[in-house]
């Protein structure tokens, strides 16, 4: 993210700032393959010449155009770059929200402060006792607060998200209606719960001698009115992290031994930190800027608070007013953007998402504590809310303050003058309908976007919003109410209209307040998201709007969030005949039904081009063209090209280092390496979900992404079998695989038809309205299948989908994958670290380490004639020997040159030595012979339909080969070695 915001001129001042594929050898004659290799290899030619060279790339056609036509074309203007992961008016919408909300009627209470510093002596504020003493009651109040919060909202949290009490429910909403009281209300009802003229205590004869002090008229009785009021704030975030927490992962724990409280410690408390530290720093700011408790509790105490200070202020309206309240509201500001700041240094490195979709409730069996945590919470909950309620109830029914509630003092005069003779009340229950549902809207318009934008983007300016956003709900009512009055006393431009005694003022207030406490869930839903399942959406064709609506919602969704219990996995099931019948004539169905609007689209396409080339343009306009790539329509000859890919992340090492190949279509690349190597960099890249840092990605004639701009990935016409599988859970198999189709326009009897076809063809008919938590792997790995082919994709990029499945369907989706290959036409890159995977499926093998393409070349021929010792080394079994060579050049050696080598380096024959190589040479082309030189066997390995031998050189050096009968250890046996490769 930091990377594309420093490519962003404006924003640039907020954040500071080998060789690409080798050559091959000319054509020499094959080495002699095993057996099983070569079956796997049949029909596959081996080219003598790459299929990118130095002058047909397209940076060496760029230069020979800026060679020709003048420097003008070798300097051209730097274009901003372009990010593809949100839509361009994503944060020009969040910044407009917080400009609305949260910084013009600050900065215009600012205004008047700085006013009322110049014109009176508000300055002297600061340094009254009294305002030392209200900031300490306030750091006071606020820190017990936040400590009362935490221990009562994480309880509750637990119990609800991991454990197995019962009515789970009933005391998730009961718990969270604190927060939906008034602050004052819930004060009023404590005074009236406790004091000694409470009507309920009097009732119950528990009420203290008439004299004795009120014991929530001090500090800590406002800390424990605090912590009661928000301690739902950090049970929604606290519950958010642990209902995330991985079954697996728990159960892993348990097996390896820990007890039910140390996987708690160990594993599900460290993966639930984050959303901990969120309720408890939201807690503190919420105290910080609480008004209605500490004025009902804090006054008659003589307890001020820096909120309180703000009231009295008022209340002796003067010249210095809003200087002064502007003073005390800026050092409100300064604290709740302090304990921010302590939130998210104390959040750093703790960015714990999890892989895939998780279940994990009922985590914990408490079988004979069950009913005493019951009782505990029950009990807690009857404490502070039943009784306070209740006490408010009495005082409600009796005719004056202090007398006992009994039938002969019950009266409902109250409720009558309030219900009945004053009409006001019903205009404030509308008023306050209408508020509270206009807000809700309101903020899930705001609140959703914003969430998605914090998350996805990070630095300097995403820090600045989330503490603007914050501040609003830091300060007390009171300072807002007078905030917004200031900005929209005036009538607005344009319209001419004067939100100022009217409805909506109050309207806009209320998203500026809460508009943090409906941010906190969002973003905690969003970073617990595997990110394959919005880009999954992405390559099915979907826009932001499109997946915000059909994926993103409804998974952050709370009344879609119900986890699922998946069912064991069928380890019987079968995939034996699916590859040939996978593509047949389910892609002849497709292609008819899509073949009239394909032709057109094409059609019109090479008419554009075709005109543009008569009037004498590039067909790239010299910068590559970047447009929509149409559904289904493939040009002639069209060709995948990565241009000298580079991609660095800033880690000091580019992840992808100068990366340059063709791919012609229909061709099928498999990307091998070892773990950390680029592959999958190169394959996001290719996808559209990575920008390069420098060199470009084409497909046929249109430029795809290169350093300035990217076609975002549901623009190109490309999908993705992802190692996680990426199904979306809240969609049925039969959704998953349909919602390509869907974004596409297809819908009714043809949607089901093309739907029912994917299915059959991957004997999952049965299963379309299931869950995929309720697959077996093997069967979500069908699905995500399924949901690839269910469009006719120009290139099909595969990351490693068969990592997750045991050998026999490992085998079995091969010939699925090679099936598809054929009949599809469709161009496709797989990702694996699986030499075998990558032999057998492959028309094309391209090894990568450390970032750089080391060599591309067809299966056989990279098998038989390797570049380098890395390439030797990571493709099939081999032995790499230090052998002095003749200086002829010669790469392919036979048995007279390799023994003399070899009797160089024992020191059995003399001669000169000549320059030491590598010589990689393969466990098939050593046996023996009568004419070969001893070597002792070290260890033999049965293999089923053979025996590995490792044997030892009489230089001391080791060698692989194969043996159809077992062989002792320590036997010396004459071997001759019949090929090598010099590296």
């Amino acid at each position: 993210m930091l990377s594309r915001a420093r490519r962003s001129g404006p924003l640039r001042f907020l954040f500071g700032g080998g060789e690409a594929a080798e050559s091959r050898p000319p054509q020499t004659t094959p080495a002699k393959l095993p057996g099983e290799l070569t079956r796997a290899l049949r029909g596959v030619e081996l080219p003598a010449v790459p299929y990118v060279t130095e002058e047909q790339s397209p940076r060496a056609k760029l230069a020979s155009h800026a060679d020709r036509g003048g420097r003008w074309f070798a300097f051209r203007a730097r274009k901003r770059r372009v990010s593809s992961d949100e839509p361009g008016w994503l944060l020009a919408f969040v910044l407009c929200a917080v400009l609305l909300l949260s910084v013009l009627p600050l900065a215009r209470l600012a205004g008047a402060g700085v006013s009322g510093l110049v014109d009176g002596e508000a300055a002297r504020l600061i340094f009254e006792p009294a305002t030392f003493a209200a900031l300490r009651n306030t750091l006071i109040t606020a820190t017990g607060g936040m400590v009362v919060s935490l221990l009562l909202g994480s309880l509750f949290a637990f119990a609800v998200a991991l454990t197995d009490i019962r009515g789970k429910l009933i005391l998730s909403f009961a718990f969270m209606l604190p927060m939906m009281i008034p602050p004052q209300v819930t004060a009023l009802a404590w005074v009236e719960m406790s004091g000694p003229a409470s009507p309920l205590l009097k009732t119950l004869g528990l009420a203290p001698p008439l004299g004795s002090p009120q014991p929530l008229y001090s500090l800590s009785g406002i800390a424990l009115l605090l912590g009661v009021q928000h301690a739902p704030l950090v049970f929604l975030a606290f519950k958010a992290g642990l209902a995330a927490s991985p079954r697996d992962g728990i159960e892993a724990a348990r097996l390896a031994g820990a007890g039910p409280f140390r996987v708690f410690r160990d594993i599900v408390l460290p993966l639930a930190t984050p959303g901990l530290i969120a309720g408890g720093a939201i807690a503190f700011v919420s105290g910080i800027g609480n008004f209605g408790i500490p004025a009902i509790l804090g006054i008659p105490a003589g307890i001020e608070t820096l909120p309180t200070l703000i009231f009295s202020r008022l209340a002796s309206f003067g010249a210095a007013t809003f200087g002064e309240i502007a003073l005390i509201s800026t050092l409100i500001a300064a604290i709740s953007a302090a304990g921010l700041l302590v939130q998210q240094r104390a959040l750093a490195g703790r960015d714990y998402r999890l892989i895939g979709h998780s279940s994990a409730r009922a985590a914990f069996a408490l079988g004979r504590w069950r009913i005493a945590l019951e009782a505990l919470v029950w009990a807690l909950l009857a404490l502070v809310l039943v009784a306070p309620l209740l006490a408010l109830v009495a005082s409600s029914l009796v005719p004056a303050y202090g007398v006992p509630l009994n039938f002969e003092t019950i009266s409902f005069s109250a409720y009558g003058e309030i219900l009945f003779r004053q009409s006001i009340t019903l205009t404030a229950l509308k008023n306050s309908l209408f508020l509270a549902s206009a807000a809700a809207l309101g903020l899930l318009t705001v609140t959703v976007p914003a969430a998605y934008l914090l998350v996805r983007r990070k630095g300097a300016l995403a820090n600045l919003i989330a503490i603007l956003i914050e501040v609003p709900y830091a300060l007390p009512g009171i300072v807002l109410a007078v905030a917004f009055i200031l900005t929209f006393a005036a009538p607005l431009p344009v319209v001419g209209i004067s939100l100022y005694g009217t409805i909506w003022i109050i309207l806009v207030a209320y998203f500026s307040s809460f508009l943090a406490v409906s941010l906190k869930p969002v973003m905690s839903a969003f970073l617990q998201m595997d990110p394959s399942l919005e880009e999954a959406a992405r390559l099915a064709g979907a826009g932001f709007s499109r997946r915000m609506r059909d994926v993103l919602l409804p998974l952050i969704a709370p009344a879609a969030g119900g986890l699922h219990h998946p069912r064991l996995p069928h380890r019987g099931e079968r995939v034996d005949g699916l590859g040939a019948a996978l593509v047949g004539g389910y892609a002849d169905a497709r292609r008819r039904d899509l073949q009239s609007r394909r032709q057109r689209l094409v059609r019109s396409r090479l008419g554009a081009l075709g005109a543009r080339r008569r009037a004498g343009h590039r067909a790239d306009g010299g910068a590559g063209v970047f447009c929509k790539v149409p559904a289904g329509g493939r040009a002639a000859v069209a060709q995948l090209i990565l241009n000298h890919l580079t991609k660095d992340f800033g880690g000091g090492r580019p992840a992808v280092a100068d990366v340059s190949l063709t791919l012609r279509r229909q061709a099928f690349l498999a990307l091998l390496g070892p773990s950390g190597c680029g592959k999958t960099t190169v394959l996001r890249m290719i996808a559209g979900f990575e920008q390069p840092t420098d060199g470009s990605i084409s497909y046929g004639e249109r430029r795809l992404s290169d350093a300035e701009r990217a076609l975002p990935p549901e623009k190109r016409n490309m999908a993705m079998v992802f190692q996680s599988y990426a199904l979306w859970p809240h969609m049925t198999v039969a959704e998953n695989v349909g919602y390509p189709l869907k974004v596409r326009g297809v819908s009714g009897a043809t949607w089901r038809k093309l739907v029912r076809e994917a299915l059959s063809l991957v004997k999952l008919t049965e299963f379309a309205e299931r869950r995929p938590t309720e697959l077996s792997g093997g069967q979500r790995q069908r699905v995500a299948l399924a949901r690839c082919l269910v469009t006719q994709p120009d290139v099909v990029l595969l990351d490693e989908p068969l990592a997750n499945l045991d050998q026999h369907l490992r085998k079995a989706m091969e010939e699925t994958f090679r099936a598809f290959h054929e009949r599809s036409g469709a161009t496709m890159v797989y990702v694996t670290h699986d030499q075998a995977e990558a032999m057998a499926l492959a028309t094309e093998v391209a090894v990568m380490s450390e970032g750089r393409l080391l060599q591309v070349a067809p299966p056989a021929e990279i098998y038989a004639r390797p570049q380098g010792p890395v390439v030797g080394g990571l493709i099939g079994r081999g032995s790499i020997l230090r052998l002095s060579l003749p200086e002829n050049g010669e790469r392919q050696l036979g048995w007279p040159i390799l023994r003399a080598a070899f009797g160089v380096a024992s020191g059995t024959t003399s001669g000169d030595k000549g320059p030491v190589a590598d010589v990689l040479v393969r466990p098939e082309h050593v046996h023996r012979g009568t004419d070969g030189i001893p070597m002792r066997v070290v260890s033999c390995v049965f293999e089923g339909e053979r025996f590995a031998l490792s044997l030892s050189l009489p230089d001391g050096q080791g060698l692989k080969a194969y043996s159809s009968a077992a062989m002792a250890e320590g036997e010396l046996m004459p071997l001759v070695v019949s090929g090598g490769w010099r590296l």
